[in-house]
């Protein structure tokens, strides 16, 4: 569980460069998740180490939430000024991801059942 919790670790740490050393705007979570993609296309399976940590760490999901919501509240009087733009940019962002997701899986069911 230990290797498992570094390998995570160290992908979030790796990310955390890459962004921070390009500039890019993107949190170097969203590297790091890229990284054990890669990591673990690399090595064709989950190792048990990894599957054993993560099942640990999704038993203590509604926990990482907390700070999201704490940011809510320190950004409350921002919200209320702006709350129409963040409205609409959540409406926009959930309707993109729902019609490139249902492109994908068309694509991906039409690739295994041979169409």
């Amino acid at each position: 569980m230990i290797l498992g919790f570094i390998t995570l670790i160290l992908c979030q740490l790796a990310g955390d460069i890459v962004a921070g050393y390009f500039g890019i705007p993107v949190p170097g979570a969203v590297f790091g998740i890229v990284f054990v993609f890669i990591f673990l296309l690399i090595r064709g399976a989950v190792p048990k180490s990894l599957k054993k940590t993560s099942s640990s760490l999704l038993d203590y999901l509604a926990l990482f939430y907390v700070p999201a919501g704490v940011g809510l509240m320190r950004y409350l009087d921002l919200l209320k000024k702006e709350w129409l733009i963040v409205l609409l940019a959540l409406l926009l962002s959930s309707a993109i991801t729902v019609a490139v997701t249902s492109v994908i899986m068309q694509k991906l069911i039409g690739v295994k059942s041979g169409d």
